[in-house]
C-alpha cells in the first residue's frame, strides 16, 4: 500500500492513541506533520504530548480553576506521555466540564467503547 506521508502520520497517531481515544483532524495531523519533517529525525510519537515542569505547574492552577484548554493538554499529557490514566481521567473530565468539544468527544467515545467491549 502506497500512502502519503500525512497519511502515515495519522495512521501512526491513531495507532499509538487507539482507535477512538483522541480526535483528529487534518489541520492538526498536518501540523505534526510539518514539525516533523523540518526537524529530519524520528520522534517517538508521545513527545508530542510531553510537557515540562514549568509547563504542568502553569497549566495544573488553570486547569482547577474551570480552564478546558488547560485540562485538555494536561489529558493529553498524562494518557499518551505519561501513561498515568487515573489523573489523566480527571483532567478529562474538568475539560468536559469546562465546555472543550476534544474533552466532550473523547468522554463519549470511552463510554462508547466501554459499552461495546462489555
Amino acid at each position: 500500500m502506497n500512502m502519503s506521508p500525512r497519511k502515515c502520520v495519522a495512521m501512526g497517531l491513531l495507532v499509538m492513541l487507539g482507535a477512538g481515544t483522541a480526535v483528529l483532524t487534518w489541520e492538526w495531523v498536518d501540523r505534526q506533520y510539518v514539525a516533523y519533517s523540518s526537524r529530519k529525525k524520528i520522534i517517538p510519537m508521545n513527545e508530542i504530548f510531553l510537557l515540562n515542569e514549568t509547563q504542568i505547574s502553569e497549566l495544573a492552577p488553570a486547569a482547577e480553576m474551570g480552564d478546558g484548554e488547560a485540562a485538555y493538554k494536561l489529558y493529553q499529557h498524562y494518557a499518551f506521555a505519561k501513561v498515568d490514566l487515573a489523573v489523566a481521567r480527571y483532567y478529562l473530565e474538568i475539560a468536559a466540564k469546562a465546555g472543550n468539544p476534544r474533552a466532550k468527544e473523547s468522554l463519549r467515545v470511552q463510554a462508547l467503547n466501554r459499552r461495546i467491549m462489555r
